[in-house]
């Protein structure tokens, strides 16, 4: 057979994407005791009102202090080194937590072997119309939470399937001051606190001076 019959082939095969997938699924499918998106005043998140990010943090040293969930998103992303893995997982109509994130892309191998976390808002819009958000991740639990290794070029690296019910499966809310809590039924989300700036403090404190003297004079 001719050299010149092998050509064909070779640029056809070269050019065939390379399938590579890393998917984290997380599963709500596993009984009663799978935990609830739940609001400080105890209302529960159902049926897709939500936006559930999977991710991973270099480091969990932040903390809500603006006054909008949107000015916290952005500072933690910065603080905490975030890196997105993908979307597509959301809460069910018992609102409970389900769905799968998957990378198509060589780009999954930062993740390998790194913590999964959760950040979850209290809109389908995100950080940009949330007013609560909360921050989590699994302390223990079989199997881990963590993201598989992306063998780029082979495909189906996944989790297993990741579950949220108490007691196999410990959770605790991540940064500094903790974004959010964790109970062995729900995850509560949390509102932003926000903090003065020192020009507003110290405005604050010379107007309260300024009434303590007045209030000295009316004695005298």
């Amino acid at each position: 057979m001719k050299l010149s019959l092998f050509i064909p082939l070779i640029v056809s095969l070269s050019a065939a994407p390379l399938a590579t997938a890393t998917t984290v699924s997380i599963g709500a499918s596993v009984g009663a005791g799978s935990r609830l998106v739940t609001l400080q005043n105890q209302t529960t998140l159902v049926g897709g009102g939500v936006q559930i990010l999977v991710g991973s943090f270099n480091n969990t040293n932040f903390t809500l202090g603006s006054d909008t969930i949107a000015n916290d998103w952005a500072a933690i992303q910065t603080a905490g080194q975030w890196s997105q893995f993908d979307t597509g997982v959301s809460t069910n109509t018992s609102s409970k937590i389900t769905g799968t994130a998957t990378d198509n892309t060589a780009t999954a191998s930062p993740f390998n072997g790194k913590t999964i976390y959760m950040v979850i808002f209290n809109t389908s819009g995100g950080p940009s119309t949330a007013t609560q958000m909360g921050i989590f991740q699994a302390t223990t639990a079989t199997p881990s939470w963590v993201f598989p290794t992306n063998l780029f070029g082979a495909p189906g690296d996944s989790t297993g399937s990741l579950s949220t019910i108490d007691p196999a499966n410990k959770f605790q809310a991540v940064g500094t001051t903790p974004i959010g809590s964790v109970d062995a039924t729900h995850f509560y989300l949390a509102a932003p606190t926000a903090v003065p700036e020192p020009t507003t403090f110290a405005l604050g404190a010379m107007i309260g001076f300024a009434g303590l003297g007045m209030r000295r004079r009316q004695r005298r």
